[in-house]
């Protein structure tokens, strides 16, 4: 697979907010595996191994990933830095492998502005596009503001956890939203599709944890939403109303299905 390397590049603005950093290169298939590669640098130094030649493990990995017809996942591990940072923290991420083979239960300093992201994530915190309205969101969706829950680098199955419970919301009003979209620091992370809204902490987790279901609090169960869903906005910036509190955010046509249900009650009574 040829790939055009400069389409990946970060755009200027992007790069002088990045400052130096560290950076890993992930199988593209496998979530919670350990990096492959670990390295430094800033500008767009993470892109280039994939133009490298040689006859290190590291390039028969990658030219490996690339005859297959994907690219290698590059994640950006910490960012912000001066060079002299960037170098020790190489040689401390060096000995990563996995959240789930280390036993900090803090995270570092810094994590979750500076942490772990992919590359398209900071393009779209850092860049200069401008945000998606919510109003112009054309499916019936809550948004879910999981800032405080949401580590950088979470796994599908993590996103999902934290963002389906536990929330106060009104039960008519949260059955009129078809989807869920995940929103971390302004960047829709995941959309999920709603299949039900129950009683929160009522169903089993992830983590295995046996809770008491909250009486006033609502979750849901569902699973990823359609490729074409998903495509379209995982990943892309959006706009928040100003002074908005509610961590749960409906969509223009979540409110307008919940309008459409409520004069079919009346007219039905």
């Amino acid at each position: 697979m040829d790939v055009d390397v400069k389409t990946l590049y970060f755009s200027q603005e992007v790069v002088e907010k990045l400052k130096s950093y560290v950076y890993a290169y992930y199988y593209p298939e496998l979530e919670n595996e350990a990096p492959f590669y670990i390295g430094k640098g800033k500008g767009n130094r993470c892109f280039q191994h994939l133009l490298d030649n040689g006859d290190s493990e590291k390039v028969r990995t990658i030219k490996e990933i690339l005859d297959s017809g994907k690219i290698p996942r590059i994640e950006i591990i910490r960012h912000g830095l001066e060079e002299n940072e960037a170098l020790v923290a190489e040689s401390v991420a060096i000995d990563l492998l996995t959240k789930d083979r280390l036993t900090n239960r803090q995270l570092g300093h810094g994590a979750k502005r500076y942490g772990r992201m992919n590359v398209e994530t900071l393009k779209n915190i850092y860049g200069s596009g401008a945000p998606l309205d919510i109003d112009t969101i054309d499916v019936p969706a809550v948004l879910i503001r999981v800032n405080q829950a949401y580590v950088p680098g979470s796994s599908t199955q993590e996103i999902y956890d934290i963002t389906r419970g536990c929330w106060k919301l009104a039960i008519r009003m949260a059955e009129c939203a078809k989807y869920a979209f995940s929103v971390h620091q302004g960047v829709i992370q995941e959309v999920f599709e709603i299949a039900a809204w129950l009683r929160a902490d009522s169903t089993m987790r992830a983590d295995g944890i046996e809770r008491e279901p909250y009486e006033s609090k609502l979750e849901f169960v569902g699973r990823l939403a359609p490729q074409d869903i998903r495509s379209k906005y995982v990943g892309k910036k959006v706009s928040i109303p100003e002074g908005a509190r509610n961590p749960c955010i409906y969509t223009r046509k979540t409110k307008e299905e919940f309008a459409r249900k409520l004069r079919e009650r009346v007219e039905g009574a």
